[in-house]
């Protein structure tokens, strides 16, 4: 049961099973939401309590890091709900995760934040086995996890935000060097040498690599072919 008062430049919410929240506008209340004494004089009674519990939200979050948090969600939802390869999997993701924001407060860690670590790893020199970027599967793995262990932190009424949910994971992630990019086509002096190579095989195979080098049909397409 709560209970609202109001004071000269403030209200007092005061809770039977938590500490009173002051809402005015000193600049020194850390769980306050700044509001000038004119706007919380609009608000009603249940409006304010709303309020309060906002601001006890945001003092737990203050006391938690993610990290802390992430091992909470595997102790006390992931351990009792994902099959054995999925919790190794989301294990796995932990080392670079907790590298990037582990040391940060849920209540510090921004949309940027997030967005900033998911790019990193699609670049080159991320994966230590080749030098590659992460693949854009493992890349969505990273933010899935991040994201999971937010809404289990709103679940728990621990924040009210998840900061994941605007992140964009980059599409044009490609497990090459840039010099692999770039397109193998023949000069026309190679592709000359290349069909004379073939002057004297059988008519199936000059007829074969002839359509090949004039089409310019890929790969896969010629490998459809079948013999009349």
């Amino acid at each position: 049961m709560s209970n609202v008062k109001k004071r000269v430049q403030s209200y007092r919410i005061k809770d039977l099973n938590s500490d009173d929240y002051v809402i005015d506008r000193s600049p020194t209340q850390q769980h306050d939401l700044r509001m000038t004494h004119k706007n919380a004089g609009r608000m009603n009674p249940s409006q304010l309590i709303r309020v309060a519990n906002h601001n006890e939200c945001s003092q737990i979050a203050l006391t938690i890091k993610f990290e802390n948090m992430a091992e909470q969600w595997f102790e006390e939802y992931a351990e009792l709900n994902h099959r054995d390869t999925t919790l190794q999997r989301e294990r796995n993701l932990c080392k670079r995760t907790y590298l990037a924001i582990g040391h940060m407060f849920l209540d510090e860690i921004t949309t940027r934040d997030i967005q900033l670590f998911i790019n990193d790893l699609a670049k080159y020199g991320v994966n230590m086995d080749n030098g590659k970027p992460l693949s854009y599967k493992t890349v969505r793995h990273h933010l899935s996890f991040v994201s999971d262990v937010f809404e289990y932190a709103i679940r728990m009424d621990i924040i009210n935000y998840n900061p994941c949910l605007k992140v964009i994971v980059p599409k044009n992630i490609q497990n090459r060097s840039p010099k692999d990019n770039e397109k193998r086509i023949y000069t026309k002096d190679q592709a000359r040498k290349f069909l004379e190579l073939f002057s004297e095989a059988p008519t199936m195979y000059r007829v074969y690599f002839t359509l090949c080098m004039f089409t310019g049909c890929r790969r896969a397409s010629w490998s459809g072919v079948e013999r009349l």
